[in-house]
C-alpha cells in the first residue's frame, strides 16, 4: 500500500492489522474455510476483508462455493465480526452471478445521506 501513499507498517508492527493470502488453487474450499477460521480465531479482528470472493469459484462448483461463503459469513456473524466481501460476481452468495460490467450498466438509484 506504500506505493499509493498509505503506510500500514505501523499498524502491522503493532499487531493491529494482518494480511493473509492464498491462491484459490492452493486448497479446496473446505481447507480454505478451515484456514480462514483458524486465522480469524487467532487474530480476533473486528473486521475481515475477503477479496476477491469469486476467486474461490474455481475451487468448486457454484453451489459448493455458495455454501462455503455462507458458512464463512455465519461464522463471522457469530463472532460479531464485520465483513467486507468483494468480487467480480457480486451476487454469488445469492446464487445469481452478475458481473461488474452488468452492474455498471444497471440503472443507478439516487442515494441520499
Amino acid at each position: 500500500m506504500r506505493s499509493i501513499g498509505i503506510n500500514l507498517g505501523r499498524r502491522i508492527n503493532k499487531g493491529l492489522l494482518q494480511f493473509q493470502a492464498a491462491r484459490p488453487a492452493t486448497f479446496g474450499l473446505e481447507m480454505h474455510l478451515v484456514k480462514m477460521h483458524e486465522m480469524i480465531s487467532n487474530f480476533d479482528p473486528s473486521i475481515v476483508v475477503v477479496d476477491p470472493m469469486t476467486g474461490l469459484i474455481d475451487s468448486g462448483t457454484q453451489a459448493e462455493t455458495r455454501s462455503m461463503l455462507l458458512r464463512l459469513i455465519d461464522f463471522l456473524k457469530q463472532k460479531q465480526i464485520a465483513a467486507l466481501c468483494r468480487g467480480t460476481d457480486c451476487k454469488i452468495v445469492a446464487g445469481v452471478r452478475q458481473s461488474e460490467a452488468d452492474l455498471r450498466r444497471a440503472p443507478r438509484r439516487n442515494v441520499q445521506n
